[in-house]
């Protein structure tokens, strides 16, 4: 005998099923909402389409097209320029220059339909300082307001191509609880931001603060939501500035931009190298190559081992993390038998950026020595190579790379681990030094 197949209900409010009818919805509360279907069509009816589910070697690998924005630096960092349809967030400090540097690049953009959408300032303001440095921004659209849903209704007549939002934390949805700036509201502007941006191609940008933790005020939600983020700080000389990918979706992190800021705003873009420096040796400075990103910097680190009078010893460091040299006092202490128990250390990197690359170490010791023995240190040396806690100096990673991007007509010498030196010393138009200890060091200072 044939079994029939049994008749299921389903709600067509909210798609609840029963095996037997009732009038009253039990999930939505809804009357007369249920209608027959049989279970053999519930289970054999499928949700989605088939053609959504795809092996990844099925797909067809383009290359994104990328919108070029006129500066070399910021292109850097977002990997070659913006993708559109991306959403991109500018993080930075209240006057670090995020505003500055967003109507340099629209002036780069004038060829394109672009709009400013401004939360904290005035037309007559934006317009004011354009003028004060001397940007051409003349065709770009403006709007402030804070109101989201009608900023978003502007910017489907304007039809842009590039959206400006300066910030997203001042951003309201006025039919949702919440101030502007809380959870709820940056999750829900950014999301429908998102949306619009992606289905009509356009490239946008979202200046957001940051607190005082150094991390972007508002959720963190946020930087989960958006395709870049960059971090626009100051750097560890005065006057300069810096933007670093955070996050990339079409590129690499970790990406370094370099600018100089002066009166008249973002005047030209800095170089990460020292030719400009007239090299003097001297008592407590020497130098090392690092890289961040795809960038090479040359470093001076710079120190002043003195005597404590006051019975408290001091520790200041400046561009460097406090721990690390602590770590590396701590070495020489026990491997070379010097004493900082009586003297107070202030030592300093002068560059633009503040970096972690552990093949600094051997020149902050280098640079620590010279400066308690009195002794100089030549300035066409370099110190290369990560210190471990017995005092061996270690290999380097990418010490091949560095070496490559070495001015041999400023720099005669290189100090590094020895056994590298053994493999490559013949491939470089430079005179290296080998040693396996800090103890060795002391020959060479």
């Amino acid at each position: 005998m044939v079994k029939r197949n049994s008749v299921m209900y389903v709600c067509s409010n909210c798609e609840s099923t029963i095996a037997k009818w009732i009038g009253k919805c039990h999930k939505c509360s809804e009357w007369n909402s249920f209608i027959p279907i049989s279970e053999h069509q519930k289970n054999s009816t499928l949700s989605f389409d088939e053609t959504e589910i795809t092996k990844i070697s099925d797909i067809d690998i383009e290359e994104y097209t990328r919108l070029n924005t006129g500066c070399t630096e910021f292109n850097r960092v977002t990997g070659g320029g913006i993708v559109p349809g991306s959403l991109t967030l500018l993080a930075g400090e209240p006057g670090v220059g995020k505003s500055t540097l967003i109507l340099s690049i629209l002036e780069k953009l004038n060829k394109k339909k672009t709009l400013y959408v401004s939360g904290e300032e005035s037309k007559s303001q934006v317009a004011q300082r354009a003028k004060r440095l001397k940007l051409n921004i003349n065709d770009t659209y403006i709007i402030t307001d804070n109101k989201w849903h009608e900023v978003l209704d502007k910017i489907k007549f304007i039809k842009p191509e590039i959206i400006i939002i300066d910030s997203i934390q001042t951003m309201k949805i006025e039919e949702m609880s919440g101030s502007a700036g809380s959870v709820s509201q940056i999750k829900e502007v950014t999301s429908e931001l998102i949306e619009h941006i992606k289905k009509k191609n356009i490239s946008c940008i979202v200046i957001g603060h940051i607190n005082k933790e150094g991390s972007v005020a508002g959720p963190k939600v946020l930087e989960h939501m958006v395709d870049t983020v960059l971090y626009f700080e100051n750097s560890i000389e005065e006057g300069h500035r810096i933007i670093r990918t955070v996050k990339n979706r079409f590129g690499k992190t970790g990406e370094v931009g370099l600018y100089v800021m002066d009166k008249e705003g973002l005047k030209k873009e800095a170089h990460g190298d020292d030719s400009t420096n007239t090299l003097i040796s001297s008592v407590g400075s020497s130098r090392t190559l690092v890289n961040k990103g795809s960038r090479y910097f040359y470093i001076e680190c710079e120190s002043l081992v003195n005597k404590n009078k006051s019975g408290h010893v001091k520790r200041v460091c400046k561009g460097v993390d406090n721990s690390r040299v602590q770590m590396l006092l701590a070495v020489i202490e026990r491997n070379l038998s010097i004493s900082f128990e009586y003297n107070d250390l202030y030592l300093k990197l002068k560059d633009y950026v503040k970096t972690d690359d552990s093949d600094m170490d051997l020149s902050i010791i280098a640079s620590i020595i010279s400066s308690y023995s009195i002794k100089k240190l030549s300035s066409d040396t370099l110190f290369i190579g990560e210190v471990a806690l017995n005092g061996d100096i270690k290999s380097s990673r990418r010490i091949e790379e560095k070496l490559n991007h070495i001015d041999v007509k400023r720099y005669k010498k290189v100090i590094l681990n020895r056994e590298i030196s053994k493999k490559i010393s013949t491939n470089y138009n430079i005179k290296m030094i080998g040693l396996k200890n800090i103890n060795e060091l002391l020959h060479h200072i």
